[in-house]
């Protein structure tokens, strides 16, 4: 199971640690995958949830797309990171589709979708799963309590 840290937040949702690429960067080093926010704009790159917020370069995108889940926000950052043909970069764009396709092939649930094996559940603690589920299931979760799962469920870095 690979934990995905939500934005990069480690104990719910917090608009000041979102997305900061610092922040971002202390999850990795903590051993979780993390799941960020990316937008283009014109030859810029951010990262933000509701709007570009923190400015970023391809070369940091790339440094950490072992641990990264990018999900694009907007048209342009999909395009643009598509036309690159990099398949180190693990990319996806959706809005309320219960379930998409990143580049690298992973399926994303979104929030309370259906369980499906070889995918990404969001949110277990606001849709619980259990022990059992995970058993039957190839499962990655991306949470905004990712230390909260480190010790419940079988866990491995990737």
């Amino acid at each position: 199971m690979i934990i995905i840290s939500h934005r990069g937040v480690s104990n719910g949702m917090d608009k000041n640690l979102e997305n900061k690429p610092i922040v971002v960067e202390q999850r990795i080093a903590e051993g979780f995958n993390v799941e960020i926010d990316f937008w283009r704009e014109g030859n810029k790159f951010y990262l933000g949830h509701d709007c570009p917020d923190y400015e970023i370069n391809l070369n940091w995108l790339v440094k950490f797309s072992d641990f990264l889940w990018i999900h694009c926000k907007n048209p342009q950052s999909l395009s643009y990171l598509n036309s690159l043909k990099n398949d180190k970069l693990n990319y996806f764009y959706h809005e309320n589709d219960p379930y998409t396709i990143t580049s690298k092939g992973n399926i994303w649930c979104f929030p309370g979708s259906e369980i499906i094996n070889d995918s990404v559940y969001l949110f277990p603690e606001n849709y619980p799963i259990n022990q059992e589920i995970v058993k039957n299931f190839n499962l990655n979760i991306c949470t905004d309590y990712p230390n909260r799962y480190k010790g419940l469920f079988s866990y491995h870095e990737n």
